[in-house]
């Protein structure tokens, strides 16, 4: 994320350096030290390909930054010439990974065009297991979240746990802070189906909360699906628009304490979950 945001190689800078430098140095040695598992585990090809990438760099480039990038491309250069064909579909092998033993393990994908908004389904189903508190998950679609057991339909509606908690989706809609800061506002328009009316009675009770990246929220994820935790249901409230006819149903959440923080979270997924 540094090099996109501050367009540098962040706190470590020196260490990322210490470490592509010896691999030049070895890989000119004729002693290369490094496996092709680890670049590939490590998204190692892609720490050189965001170094190479014109957009992550300063308008003024710093001496610097130039060593760095000449280095970068010295190294992608000796790894395509050792590994060759391996190292160019370096992608295409991550991605059969993530179908038979990885995230998209026991997914499919239906590209017939019957269903645009869930073109992935789970082969099987777990049966609902409930989410342990203060433990991080993510996934790459609702499809995952319902082939493990967490919901159990891949709308986003309310999906009742093991132990009687509410599972709560929310991958459209908005969020907003109150002005304590503790307290969210979600809000979303859409018709009666969509209004979330089962949760009427559940004020004052706790519910898991999952997050999607489409979601329209500083906590939203980058990509994917991310469970952040146990929130109180304050307050259900709906209105509708005497103009376009539309409902707005408006959830008050609380956070519950002793969780982790949501500081930490929004680091979640991780930049090789991204990848994925």
């Amino acid at each position: 994320m540094s090099l996109l945001q501050t367009k540098t190689l962040g706190s470590r800078a020196d260490e990322v350096r210490a470490f592509l430098g010896d691999m030049v140095k070895r890989e000119y040695e004729t002693k290369p030290s490094i496996h092709f598992s680890t670049i590939k585990n490590a998204r190692l090809d892609k720490l050189l390909s965001d170094i190479l990438k014109p957009a992550n760099r300063s308008f003024q480039l710093p001496i610097q930054a130039r060593a760095d990038i000449a280095i970068a491309r010295s190294l992608q250069r000796q790894w395509r010439a050792r590994y060759r064909e391996a190292y160019f579909d370096i992608d295409q092998t991550r991605y059969e990974t993530l179908a038979k033993t990885g995230r998209l393990n026991n997914v499919i994908f239906n590209d017939t065009g019957n269903n645009l908004y869930h073109p992935w389904a789970p082969q099987s189903y777990s049966s609902l297991s409930g989410i342990e508190i203060n433990r991080p998950l993510e996934w790459l679609h609702m499809a995952c979240v319902s082939r493990d057991g967490i919901v159990d339909s891949m709308l986003e509606i309310p999906t009742v746990g093991r132990y009687g908690v509410i599972v709560l989706p929310l991958m459209s809609g908005r969020e907003d802070l109150t002005p304590t800061g503790r307290q969210i506002y979600y809000s979303r328009e859409g018709y009666m189906p969509e209004m979330l009316v089962s949760l009427i009675c559940r004020v004052g009770s706790q519910i898991r909360i999952l997050r999607g990246h489409c979601l329209k929220s500083p906590f939203a994820p980058t990509v994917g699906i991310r469970y952040d935790g146990l929130y109180t249901l304050s307050q259900y409230g709906m209105t509708r628009n005497q103009h376009t006819g539309l409902l707005k149903a408006v959830l008050t959440l609380e956070r519950v304490p002793n969780q982790r923080s949501m500081a930490d979270l929004v680091s979640i997924p991780r930049p090789s979950q991204v990848d994925d």
